[in-house]
């Protein structure tokens, strides 16, 4: 397990608010020398805690649904398991791979524009593996909320602002953009430079185009994929039936001030609403269940929950 430090842990939350800010930036943010932070980024690149840099898309604005499937396999043994995930994190239909450890075997998300691409999504995962899916369910994500990771400085931070995204208010983008988005899905700490040199564009041009889909809310931040496991945490999902759904948006408001939630999400599942979390152990897991239950008890009904495994792929611009 890799053991971060006061400096480590301030360069991982600066990264979770901006992951494209120099070196520079962060060093005045947190007081310490940009050859300081340039070494230790590095190091948390090379010991894997750092997996890579990630833009977040608002794929809503650009025509496109988040269509999940969870999936129990049966009739399997451990090669058979890593064949079947191995074919979705090489298939770029789908553009994140989770695998759990409970009653859901793999957690697979696609991008899709209609009904019929949804359902071409099922019939391909069927024609390749009916024989050995005990269970599959599908459904869309309505909305998502995405909490910075607090936990990572102690909770000793001002409150930030959650990034809420799914809105229908629809947004073009040119081959240009696209170049662009594919480029900062896999990196998004390039330099501008060096996009420019991959697309041959001027720097300029493609700094105005970032800015551009910023501000119209296409790209939504700059974000590091942290491997947890390196730090020692687990995620857990949570899935809440609740008896009062009134009250939604006070849950929400809780998940936004607990440091070790990151993520809440509304489905068109049996589920009412969903959010993840970032524990130390299951003790940890168990305190926030039972500290979110005696302040919600009028309002869940009951609960369900998910350990998830390992990330195998998130590339949010898979197109």
């Amino acid at each position: 397990m890799f053991v971060l430090d006061l400096i480590d842990k301030k360069i991982l939350y600066a990264l979770e608010l901006n992951s494209r800010q120099s070196n520079s930036s962060i060093s005045k943010k947190i007081s310490v020398s940009k050859e300081v932070i340039g070494y230790r980024l590095r190091r948390l690149e090379n010991n894997g805690v750092i997996v890579n840099y990630y833009i977040l898309i608002n794929m809503h604005k650009l025509g496109y649904t988040a269509n999940r499937f969870y999936i129990r396999l049966k009739n399997i043994d451990l090669d058979k398991e890593k064949e079947i995930t191995k074919f979705f994190i090489n298939n770029n239909n789908y553009w994140w791979v989770h695998s759990g450890n409970s009653y859901i075997d793999l957690a697979l998300v696609s991008w899709e524009k209609n009904l019929t691409g949804a359902l071409d999504r099922k019939q391909e995962i069927l024609n390749n593996f009916k024989d050995h899916i005990d269970y599959i369910q599908q459904d869309n994500y309505l909305q998502f909320y995405l909490f910075k990771r607090k936990y990572l400085l102690d909770n000793r931070i001002k409150d930030t602002p959650p990034i809420v995204y799914i809105d229908n208010k629809k947004e073009s983008i040119d081959d240009i953009d696209t170049k662009i988005l594919r480029i900062l899905s896999v990196n998004a700490r390039m330099s501008t430079v060096d996009v420019a040199k991959k697309i041959n564009l001027t720097a300029s041009i493609v700094k105005y185009r970032i800015k551009r889909m910023v501000d119209q809310k296409i790209i939504l931040g700059f974000i590091p994929r942290i491997d947890l496991s390196k730090l020692g945490y687990y995620t857990y999902t949570v899935y809440l039936f609740l008896k009062d759904y009134s009250k939604k948006d006070d849950l929400i408001h809780y998940f936004e001030a607990y440091p070790n939630i990151t993520y809440a999400y509304e489905t068109n599942s049996k589920y009412d609403l969903e959010f993840e979390m970032d524990v130390k152990n299951y003790e940890q897991f168990k305190q926030i269940i039972d500290d979110m239950k005696q302040k919600f008890h009028n309002v869940i009904e009951t609960y369900e929950y998910i350990l998830w495994y390992k990330n195998h792929k998130m590339l949010y611009f898979n197109l």
